[in-house]
């Protein structure tokens, strides 16, 4: 009984509070940012740019692993693992546009062609 009591404590302990919850939970974002000033940047200096985003305690404990993806053709930002705190810091640095969160979107139809009215023949669409 007295170790249930303990387990029961603990449990408590732990959902009171939100910070040890929420605070290491980290989600994937896609973070919109300005077009760097220097305009044909290389990869590595891209991602530099972009690391340079990222709190320093994301950068300190391996920002490589926390920097999923950099956009440069058509959007300026990247993709990266970030928990709701270090969102807000990243969203407080010069140049930051927006952030959302990435999420994986399930298709809605196998009948795309004849959804839109496209006829498919031999040569295709």
């Amino acid at each position: 009984m007295e170790l249930a009591l303990w387990r029961l404590f603990l449990l408590l302990a732990l959902f009171s509070n939100p910070f040890l919850v929420y605070s290491s939970y980290a989600s994937r974002f896609i973070i919109q940012v300005e077009e760097p000033i220097e305009p044909q940047l290389t990869e590595a200096s891209l991602k530099r740019w972009h690391q340079s985003f990222l709190p320093s305690a994301v950068e300190e404990s391996g920002a490589d692993r926390r920097l999923l993806h950099s956009y440069s053709d058509v959007f300026s930002g990247f993709a990266a693992m970030l928990t709701e705190d270090e969102l807000q810091e990243v969203g407080k640095k010069k140049g930051f546009v927006r952030a959302f969160p990435d999420r994986v979107l399930r298709v809605m139809t196998t009948h795309t062609p004849d959804f839109l009215g496209l006829k498919v023949g031999i040569k295709g669409l």
